[in-house]
């Protein structure tokens, strides 16, 4: 059950602009976007493991 409407949508990115104009304009994260990548990252890693494993482990 989702509490908030906001995490259906895509994590935001901050953008922060460069000093006058002479630097790049920088994407920060947030720490709970980094933890939920990591968490969505090691999901999608346990699943091609288990699917690799179903198709490969009966010969």
């Amino acid at each position: 059950m989702l509490l908030y409407q906001t995490e259906l949508l895509p994590p935001t990115f901050i953008k922060r602009r460069g000093r006058q104009g002479f630097e790049p304009a920088t994407y920060r994260l947030t720490g709970e976007e980094i933890l939920s990548y990591t968490a969505l990252f090691f999901l999608l890693l346990i699943d091609f493991i288990i699917l690799i494993n179903q198709n490969f482990g009966n010969y």
